[in-house]
């Protein structure tokens, strides 16, 4: 499935525990629509068992450490949406060191909008099924 709903060729990403691989999934509608689904279920477990429902937005937002030479941002769906709102393809982050003010930070902050829009769609899903879900967003080293 992560095949499907991130790329064609997986980005495999350094978990930092041994040798470890993860794979680095877009912010597309597949992925979206899984990942909403998701944590709607752990919150609606949580609140069955008389939780009041806290869900973490953590490493899928930001683990990013590319081991083949790109980062998760070249979907066809977020290509697409990059040439709508830039007028031109994304500019090529190939890792977290990438400087993000190429193009007067115009592809990084694109990249942050869709970020947003990701997590604001998850918890607009959450919270229609379990009004009083609460939400925790992890940056980068936080749980450090």
């Amino acid at each position: 499935m992560v095949r499907t709903l991130c790329r064609r060729h997986p980005v495999e990403t350094a978990t930092g525990f041994n040798n470890l691989l993860s794979t680095q999934c877009s912010f597309a509608a597949g992925v979206l629509a899984y990942q909403a689904a998701a944590f709607t279920q752990i919150a609606q477990l949580q609140a069955s068992a008389g939780l009041t429902p806290w869900l973490q937005f953590g490493e899928f937002l930001w683990w990013y450490f590319a081991q083949n030479g790109s980062m998760a941002y070249y979907d066809s769906e977020t290509a697409a949406a990059a040439q709508a709102a830039l007028g031109r393809p994304l500019a090529s982050f190939a890792a977290p060191i990438s400087d993000p003010s190429v193009n007067g930070c115009a592809d990084a902050n694109f990249l942050r909008s869709r970020l947003k829009s990701h997590i604001d769609g998850i918890r607009a899903v959450v919270l229609a099924a379990v009004p009083g879900a609460k939400f925790e967003l992890l940056w980068p080293y936080d749980v450090n």
